[in-house]
């Protein structure tokens, strides 16, 4: 998970959004954002555009992960950041 973070674009320091479901697969992205030395923004599925547009625009992260159907909501809140689906 954290080369896959890395070739994305992460740097140490550089923050990950995650809108994802809780599952074994998002612990392994929180270890994965440790190991790479990046901030891990938990963000809670249930979040509005309008919120997901306010956190974007604070944290500015470098990435973004995802559910595959949030994807078409989430990529144009932050036009700066790679979004990468999990799930």
């Amino acid at each position: 998970m954290a080369h896959a973070l890395v070739a994305a674009g992460c740097r140490p320091g550089d923050r990950v959004a995650v809108q994802i479901d809780k599952h074994w697969q998002a612990l392994a992205l929180y270890l994965g954002c440790l190991r790479a030395g990046l901030v891990y923004l938990p963000l809670n599925t249930g979040y509005q555009k309008s919120e997901l547009a306010y956190f974007f625009g604070d944290a500015l992260p470098r990435v973004i992960v995802c559910r595959p159907e949030a994807e078409g909501v989430i990529a144009p809140l932050a036009p700066g950041a790679t979004v990468l689906t999990l799930g």
